[in-house]
């Protein structure tokens, strides 16, 4: 809740240290629709849990993610598992995915001392022959989870584009919190959070858009004038590639 460096990295390490990992891999968020918004911050954040690492045995990684437009195309709780079941199924966003695919192969390549490319085709083999969901769904059925039973809200709206173009940006701000004002997230700790509502981007960086073509879905029964939202869009008349990691941090 705090884009404090010390209280961050004490957060996340101590959650670790606590668990006896000895080696770790962060995914960590850099942009607008994160706590750390800066490059310069995110490299100090990394460079001290890295440190608070080696005090306490533990090998860190670090990985310096695009945090300035949403991952993927589902907002919302019961729309990103279902997102995340598609991805371990092959059939996710690509960002998605690339970024998965990433940070285990890094995972793999630590745990087991290998090279990157090594751990990087058993990572592939693993999403493609679906022992990665097969692992998934054995997590969930030992936690007495059902992932049948994920719902989302039947109440849906469309937000059509007013312009013509490719979308260049998506502040993941915006959509972050319009997701909590719907109840896909919460303001303290004692609201009830809807795990039903939440938004799919039918169109996302990268994507051509025209006028009048749906450009994202609102899945929920509030009142909210998600046309605002609009305004969270950039748009250009060329196709321009997202950096998904910054850089790799040791």
């Amino acid at each position: 809740t705090t884009s404090s460096i010390p209280l961050i990295a004490a957060s996340i390490m101590s959650k670790k240290i606590a668990t006896n990992s000895t080696k770790i891999v962060i995914d960590l968020k850099v942009g607008s629709g994160a706590l750390i918004n800066n490059l310069y911050d995110a490299r100090k954040l990394a460079h001290l849990m890295i440190k608070i690492g080696e005090k306490y045995e533990r090998e860190v990684i670090c990985l310096l993610t695009n945090m300035d437009v949403p991952l993927g195309k589902a907002i919302g709780n019961g729309l990103e598992v279902k997102e995340a079941i598609l991805t371990l199924k092959g059939k996710g966003p690509k960002d998605l995915e690339k970024l998965s695919v990433s940070l285990a192969s890094y995972m793999v390549s630590m745990a087991k001392d290998v090279p990157l490319k090594v751990a990087f085709a058993e990572v592939m083999d693993a999403l493609k022959s679906l022992k990665g969901y097969d692992k998934f769904k054995q997590i969930i059925e030992y936690q007495k989870g059902d992932i049948k039973d994920i719902s989302v809200k039947r109440d849906r709206i469309s937000i059509k584009s007013k312009k013509s173009g490719y979308i260049k940006s998506i502040n993941a701000l915006k959509f972050g919190e319009a997701a909590r004002d719907i109840k896909a997230g919460r303001f303290s700790k004692n609201d009830t959070i809807d795990y039903e509502v939440g938004f799919y981007l039918n169109k996302t960086v990268g994507d051509k858009v025209v006028e009048g073509e749906d450009l994202f879905t609102a899945f929920t029964n509030t009142e909210y004038d998600f046309n605002k939202l609009l305004d969270a869009y950039e748009f250009s008349i060329k196709k321009e590639e997202q950096v998904l990691i910054y850089e790799v941090i040791k």
